[in-house]
């Protein structure tokens, strides 16, 4: 996954706010005491860019094909 890469929430996630579909902005992580977890900032469908998982959303299509 890198910028520019179209995504969408895994199926068995639940939808928040509206945000299904999305175009990766930045990659970044975030480092609890037990590890670091992969982040992704996404520009939603509804317009709005948010943080979320990397586990959470799935490859849709690559900017790269």
């Amino acid at each position: 996954m890198r910028p520019g890469d179209l995504v969408r929430l895994k199926v068995d996630e639940e939808p928040r706010n509206g945000r299904e579909i999305g175009t990766v902005l930045h990659l970044d992580a975030y480092i609890t005491s037990l590890g670091m977890e992969p982040m992704v900032e996404v520009l939603w469908n509804t317009g709005k860019p948010g943080w979320i998982l990397a586990t959470r959303v799935e490859l849709i299509e690559s900017c790269n094909e």
